[in-house]
């Protein structure tokens, strides 16, 4: 069976979340007092989320070789539990935190932006998905 158009267009998406979560994760602004930035552990959380969520609806996906909500449902329940551990990572370490500096609030309101915008693509061709079979 040909892989149809649209599940290249979901991976390629999924791939462009992954990409900018690792971005997100890799800048770092200099700091002298060796502090994260506030919103740095719940961030974390969600990407790794994301990421073992979508691994995990893959996986089952793939065992019971059908085409189930399993890969999409992975990649939500995987953020949601993700931001659950990185806010209780973030609380517990509320002392090893300071305030988003100027650029890094642009940077965050931009990446958000991009999120969403990748988020609604995603969840259109989801529903296209479905709608076609």
């Amino acid at each position: 069976m040909a892989i149809p158009w649209m599940l290249i267009a979901v991976f390629i998406i999924l791939v462009l979340l992954a990409i900018l979560a690792i971005i997100r994760i890799r800048r770092k602004p200099e700091d002298k007092t060796g502090k994260h930035p506030k919103g740095y552990y719940l961030n974390k959380g969600m990407s790794i989320g994301m990421i073992v969520g979508m691994l995990i609806g893959f996986i089952i996906e793939a065992i019971t070789n059908t085409d189930s909500l399993a890969f999409p449902l992975g990649f939500f329940v995987g953020m949601a539990v993700g931001s659950l551990i990185g806010s209780a990572v973030e609380k517990k370490n509320a002392d090893k935190l300071r305030p988003l500096t100027e650029q890094e609030k642009k940077t965050n309101r931009i990446s958000r932006l991009i999120g969403i915008i990748l988020l609604l693509v995603l969840v259109v061709v989801i529903f296209v998905l479905f709608l076609i079979r």
